[in-house]
């Protein structure tokens, strides 16, 4: 298994899942200005707050409105979830895929996979992986999929084993992305419509960042925030890519990828917090106040 070349710092597990990963990641290979997807990406923390801290749901399932089917037909593609049964009646569909698109999503269940040592034999969990080629001599697909440590790989997989993780998921199902208009023909303007509309209905309290002193009272929390700063993190790192598209907002892309940094490092702190049952209270309660100050002034200059 091979490490497959991407930038592994923005396209990271800690904002975006597998599916969505993967299929940015091989949709920028092949030329399509997917961070313009990221226009609205600074979601308000009190949506992450609600998730991951008051009800406790892995970061991997948060959704918000954004990487939409719509908004991936805005860059040229049409994507499409087909369910099947079972891997052999999904194959020839499969392949039509890869045919067309040069590739396709598989859903599957970790719970299967070997080299995912965290879930293999303990938990059944939805993945997806991409398949880019098959070999009908050798029965072999080409594939990519996430290594433990967060990062993509090239994979060979015979067809028994795609059957088993297949078969035996919990949404048996695969995606397919189109490719109707080509690469260069994105209208740029239309994301700056769409990201101007999503400015109107926007709106934060931030509370999260101001209870940060109470929050870490109990050992309990301290996990739960630090999911809540890696969403943090890993969202301000995606919307830090479209306003550097955007010609007249580099303050913005600086900005955002500063509050990306300070989250993760506020992430990291309630980690080792979490492991050592040491809590710097002076330490947190600054960095939280330095992503507030810094996230009113994000929006002060994107919105006025």
């Amino acid at each position: 298994m091979i490490d497959y070349e991407y930038d592994k710092q923005v396209y990271n597990r800690n904002f975006l899942n597998c599916a969505q990963r993967q299929s940015i990641v091989v949709l920028k290979d092949m030329g399509y200005p997917v961070d313009l997807l990221f226009y609205n990406a600074q979601v308000e923390t009190d949506l992450f707050r609600k998730h991951s801290f008051v009800k406790d749901i892995p970061r991997f399932d948060f959704l918000y409105n954004g990487l939409t089917d719509e908004d991936f037909r805005h860059v040229g593609i049409v994507r499409t979830e087909t369910k099947c049964d079972t891997f052999q009646e999904a194959k020839p569909q499969l392949l039509e895929y890869i045919e067309r698109d040069s590739f396709v999503l598989m859903s599957c269940n970790l719970l299967y996979i070997p080299h995912r040592p965290e879930y293999f034999g303990k938990s059944s969990v939805l993945h997806f992986n991409t398949l880019k080629k098959y070999d009908a001599d050798t029965d072999i697909w080409a594939a990519i999929d996430d290594q433990a440590s967060g990062v993509l790989m090239h994979c060979e997989f015979p067809s028994s084993f795609l059957k088993t993780i297949y078969d035996g998921g919990i949404d048996r199902c695969f995606r397919s992305f189109q490719q109707i208009e080509v690469p260069h023909n994105v209208d740029v303007d239309r994301f700056n419509s769409l990201f101007t509309e999503s400015r109107k209905t926007r709106s934060d309290s931030f509370k999260v960042l101001g209870d940060l002193e109470a929050l870490t009272d109990a050992d309990i929390r301290l996990t739960r925030l630090a999911n809540v700063f890696a969403l943090i993190y890993g969202s301000r790192l995606c919307f830090a890519q479209f306003p550097q598209l955007r010609k007249d907002s580099e303050k913005a892309h600086t900005l955002a990828l500063e509050i990306s940094q300070k989250a993760g490092r506020l992430r990291d702190l309630l980690t080792i917090s979490a492991a050592s049952g040491r809590v710097n209270k002076d330490k947190i309660c600054a960095l939280g106040q330095e992503i507030f100050s810094n996230e009113l002034h994000l929006s002060s200059l994107i919105d006025n």
